[in-house]
């Protein structure tokens, strides 16, 4: 039995799931089932209806952001990508990044008393990181977290 005859990874990505096959390690195929949660299925579909009208210089960047939000686990990373792409196009596609950056404040937490995600995003050039060093400096903590913020619905 050749355990590394095919070396190729399969995915199949569906509206709920993204499975995985890894015929690498094994002969037999061994599915990682990973759940995907909704708000980041939408989001991501929202980055989606960019493409069809946004110019081809932009994709590269709402590739990476539509790919962080379905399976980033950095969540400043994520928010930087979104941020960047924000910056580049929310002047021509204002709707879109309206919804983004809702969805992102009711499902995303700052660990930092008194100011909310929300009021954040609402900058026009907010830079998350900078933001986090002020803070830093000022002596308290200041990331970021999965969670739905205090106050806000996820009807978005």
């Amino acid at each position: 039995m050749d355990l590394f005859r095919n070396k190729s990874t399969e995915v199949f990505n569906c509206d709920a799931v993204s499975i995985c096959y890894d015929s690498a390690v094994t002969d037999s195929c061994i599915p990682c089932i990973e759940a995907i949660r909704p708000w980041r299925l939408t989001a991501s579909k929202v980055v989606e209806e960019l493409f069809g009208v946004t110019k081809e210089n932009a994709w590269d960047d709402l590739l990476d952001l539509r790919g962080l939000l379905v399976q980033g686990s950095d969540w400043e990373e994520i928010l930087e990508c979104f941020l960047a792409c924000r910056r580049k196009l929310e002047e021509d596609h204002y709707l879109p990044f309206y919804r983004l950056r809702k969805i992102l404040a009711a499902h995303l937490q700052l660990e930092h008393d008194g100011v909310s995600l929300e009021s954040l995003l609402r900058q026009r050039d907010f830079s998350f990181r900078k933001w986090q060093r002020k803070a830093l400096r000022t002596g308290k903590v200041a990331g970021i977290r999965e969670g739905v913020a205090a106050g806000l619905t996820s009807g978005i």
